[in-house]
């Protein structure tokens, strides 16, 4: 499933977050979801965008960052997620997750 400008639940890392373990970044992002546009870029060869941006839509500025590295594509094994202040560049928090995957390469958690 991918991420498109409507709807950021259908996404795969996103729908494993909200399933296991949520942090306050992504919890608040949750909230928010009326209030935020979705970016995906960075197309890898599998089709998997490895950033997705989350902005406000009252501003257009930057909220939220979501940033997969690590392992190879498909199965990255890090999901880096950085939260913004109001003006779009001030680093709120950074939180960083591994990503575990089982033997059919579906994310099982994300810690």
């Amino acid at each position: 499933m991918a991420y498109t400008k409507e709807t950021i639940s259908d996404g795969q890392i996103i729908t494993s977050a909200w399933g296991n373990k949520i942090e306050k970044g992504i919890s608040e992002a949750h909230q928010l979801i009326g209030e935020l546009t979705v970016e995906k870029s960075g197309k890898d060869s599998n089709g998997i965008y490895t950033q997705v941006d989350y902005k406000r839509k009252s501003t257009g500025k930057l909220y939220m960052r979501s940033v997969l590295s690590g392992g190879t594509s498909p199965n990255y094994t890090t999901r880096t997620v950085t939260v913004y202040d109001e003006n779009g560049t001030t680093v709120l928090k950074t939180l960083t997750y591994t990503i575990t995957y089982d033997s059919d390469g579906n994310i099982v958690s994300m810690t």
